[in-house]
């Protein structure tokens, strides 16, 4: 988180998007909840890949799943909440764990889009 050039927490992930989508892309950066974060998003979108003041990086892409279905938390949103409140990756997986899901049966299968959480 800083800008000094001193040492610290980075996070890195590489993306195939789409290239005319180049300019919808900007930095953001959050003050203000349990732990400040930064990150790159697109316009709209309240939360994609970042790190936060703790240490806590979030990086994902977004795959079709069987389990795919209308309901539950919008994982832009679950990704801000994530950043702004988990200070480990325990408490990463405990909001996700937690976070309404449109599935009826959430002992299937690991968290959708989460396979961190299959610990």
């Amino acid at each position: 988180m800083r800008r000094d050039g001193a040492s610290g927490t980075f996070g890195v992930q590489t993306w195939d998007w789409h290239v005319e989508l180049n300019g919808m892309w900007h930095t953001l950066e959050s003050r203000g909840g349990a732990h400040d974060f930064v990150g790159l998003t697109e316009n709209g979108i309240l939360g994609k890949i970042g790190v936060n003041s703790a240490g806590l990086a979030l990086h994902f892409n977004i795959l079709g799943h069987v389990d795919d279905g209308i309901g539950g938390i919008p994982v832009h949103v679950l990704a801000a909440i994530v950043l702004e409140e988990a200070g480990s990756v325990a408490e990463a997986v405990e909001i996700i764990r937690s976070a309404p899901s449109p599935r009826p049966d959430r002992s299937r299968s690991s968290t959708r889009g989460t396979p961190c959480c299959s610990t």
